[in-house]
């Protein structure tokens, strides 16, 4: 999405809100949230709960997308985020809300705004029911998913099968619900709603996996083993190693928390057993099916470049250098030796 319409949806988004607000407290909340926003916008290039829905949309009707959509599914994003950071403890450490602030923020945001915001779209009834329930339906998977994740924090045995459900069910089922209330708004039919629901729902586990991979191996502070978030990397080398080796690899992942050097020797057995690639390969699996789910779907140009340079975004072997950040490019170009990874590993993936 171009910056000019990044910034009328920051401004309406921030407009609403300040209208909404019933006190200077709220209003304080709501404008930590505003501030989230431009954090990143400013940290950034592609904010795909704005160019996501507005791409579909799009690329639909090859129309402007009215400006309440991504409006509303930024809010959606923002109330996911904070609820996700309070879960994570990421939001205490940033400490500039307190935990029942950042709960009551959360659920605010993400209960109550996309249905007063869907109130004032021009759709019919039905549109709107179905974009109630895709947001219910959407959150109801994705708690799920939240859940499974908290499950699995510091855990010694986790399996990547389970890593990847997870992350389909938060990460994917997030974008398959931008991507739905976009397809809804356009009025689109059902076998297109599912088309856009499939591709966003593999993009969105592509881009966490690249994500996660980034965590480990570029990020100077590592958010993932600070809190013993066990991602798909992480739960592919534990289901490698055996015995002393895990021990020592258990050891080196707590030992991390705080000791760069334990980091450093995380990250030479992740490259040493296969993770970093083995993430490298599933996330290209994902990616191609975004793009199989795209082609199905046929949409409007230029619409459809800014979905396919979604996709592209993720991908580890993207060879287009766009202008967004090239995170999961530079992490495949440190590999020098591809390890043995197992066909039928791959194959489950």
């Amino acid at each position: 999405m171009k910056s000019s319409e990044t910034s009328e949806v920051l401004s309406r988004l921030q407009d609403e809100l300040s209208s909404w607000s019933q006190s200077s407290e709220q209003r304080r909340l709501f404008a930590y949230a505003v501030e989230r926003l431009q954090t990143y916008v400013s940290e950034e290039s592609e904010l795909f709960f704005i160019s996501l829905p507005s791409a579909v949309y799009e690329g639909i009707t090859a129309k402007k997308v009215p400006i309440l959509l991504p409006v509303l599914t930024s809010i959606l994003y923002l109330g996911i985020d904070i609820l996700d950071d309070l879960a994570d403890g990421d939001l205490q450490h940033e400490g500039k809300l307190t935990p029942q602030e950042g709960l009551i923020l959360g659920t605010t945001l993400v209960s109550t705004f996309p249905h007063l915001l869907l109130a004032k779209l021009s759709l019919s009834h039905e549109q709107k029911n179905l974009m109630h329930e895709t947001i219910a339906r959407g959150l109801l998977i994705m708690s799920d998913g939240q859940q499974q994740d908290i499950a699995s924090v510091n855990k010694s045995k986790v399996s990547t099968n389970a890593v990847e459900l997870s992350v389909m069910k938060k990460s994917g089922e997030e974008l398959a619900m931008f991507a739905a209330l976009a397809a809804h708004t356009a009025n689109a039919h059902p076998e297109c709603v599912e088309h856009y629901m499939a591709y966003a729902r593999a993009l969105g586990v592509a881009g966490q996996l690249s994500s996660d991979c980034y965590d480990l191996f570029e990020s100077q502070q590592s958010k993932d083993i600070s809190n013993g978030t066990r991602t798909f990397p992480i739960a592919f080398c534990l289901e490698r190693l055996k015995g002393v080796e895990k021990q020592i690899f258990l050891t080196s992942l707590q030992d991390a928390k705080s000791s760069l050097k334990s980091r450093r020797a995380i990250q030479t057995q992740l490259s040493a057993t296969g993770a970093k690639w083995m993430t490298a390969i599933v996330t290209e699996i994902y990616c191609e099916k975004a793009r199989s789910a795209l082609m199905e779907a046929r949409p409007f140009e230029p619409a459809a470049k800014v979905l396919q340079k979604l996709i592209r975004n993720a991908s580890f072997f993207s060879k287009e250098e766009d202008d967004g950040k090239k995170r999961n490019r530079h992490v495949v170009r440190q590999v020098d030796e591809r390890p043995d990874v197992s066909q039928e590993h791959a194959a489950e993936s």
